[in-house]
């Protein structure tokens, strides 16, 4: 049966106008139980959403990143392609399907491992890049979050229910309400204020 089409407000194409990339980013996003607008926030912070975008420049240590979602060659080994049952190559992630599913399976391992905070997971994201594009990691996150368009704040909806790689429960991500009142996001991380998200003007 064909998929049902992601509600734009929920979907990556208002921050990637490619629709092919939009649709990838979204495919993406639904197998790793992960936010669409937030990934494709990444493919819009990284390359803008573009599928031909060119390789970063290595680091001092010969890291650089490749594809929409920039990621490194040894971020990619970490994870098997199913399809192979072997660690992603570069070959492999310079396709923009393949390059989506690993930033995606990547964040989301993130988010879990930094216990919801979309903010720390970002920055670990960033990670080797930092000292080459001269961004902070820190700095990296804000301007991430900040591309979330208003009125579109799937953004702490997913991972949820996933196992943890250890085996025990993946720790529950709180509410975009939850996250605001308990200082796990700022509201100066986007660009509009917080009350015009979700209708949370009678929290703040």
């Amino acid at each position: 049966a064909p998929q049902a089409s992601v509600p734009a407000e929920q979907s990556g194409s208002a921050l990637i106008k490619d629709s092919n990339l939009a649709t990838i980013n979204d495919k993406a996003a639904s197998t790793h139980d992960l936010s669409p607008v937030l990934l494709s926030a990444i493919a819009s912070q990284e390359s803008s959403g573009n599928t031909k975008v060119k390789d970063s420049p290595p680091n001092k240590e010969g890291v650089y990143a490749v594809g929409p979602y920039q990621v490194t060659p040894g971020t990619a080994k970490q994870f098997k392609n199913p399809d192979t049952g072997k660690p992603y190559t570069e070959a492999e992630i310079r396709d923009p399907q393949t390059n989506a599913n690993v930033a995606a399976e990547y964040l989301s391992n993130l988010i879990r491992s930094n216990n919801g905070d979309i903010h720390k997971a970002l920055v670990a994201y960033h990670g080797a890049a930092a000292d080459v594009l001269g961004v902070t990691g820190e700095k990296y996150a804000t301007q991430t979050l900040a591309r979330i368009p208003q009125g579109q704040a799937g953004l702490l909806s997913a991972p949820t229910q996933t196992p943890a790689p250890s085996g025990e429960p993946a720790p529950e991500i709180p509410s975009l309400q939850d996250a605001l009142s308990k200082g796990i996001i700022q509201s100066k991380d986007i660009t509009v204020t917080a009350s015009k998200l979700m209708g949370l003007s009678t929290m703040l």
